[in-house]
């Protein structure tokens, strides 16, 4: 892999009356996050993720809810719901081999 790793500030997902339930964080192009509450009991290779073509700058939780991820790349403002993100469970590896990932050229790249 050989990049450096450079997390980013952990934020809660925060409100008024909102329990804090999950932790977000990115490190270059992936935002990541958590289940508090599995964190708690020391479950931690149990997260989600999602990787962008352009390093993430900040991300955070919509306020009041751990629902909705606000992402900040360097020319983009983004908001997308948490279960977007890939599930990552155990120790499977995000630098998995090209022959054991889903092909995607049958997804055209067309325009808004």
């Amino acid at each position: 892999m050989g990049a450096k790793i450079d997390f980013s500030p952990a934020k809660f997902n925060t409100g008024l009356d909102a329990k804090e339930t999950a932790i977000i964080t990115s490190n270059g192009p992936f935002v990541i996050a958590w289940n508090f509450s599995k964190v708690k009991k020391g479950i931690l290779d149990s997260y989600d993720v999602k990787r962008y073509t352009g390093n993430v700058v900040e991300d955070n939780f919509s306020f009041g809810n751990d629902k909705d991820i606000i992402v900040t790349l360097q020319d983009d403002v983004l908001m997308l719901p948490k279960r977007q993100l890939t599930k990552v469970g155990g120790r499977k590896s995000l630098n998995q081999p090209a022959t054991e990932r889903k092909s995607h050229s049958n997804i055209v790249n067309a325009p808004f």
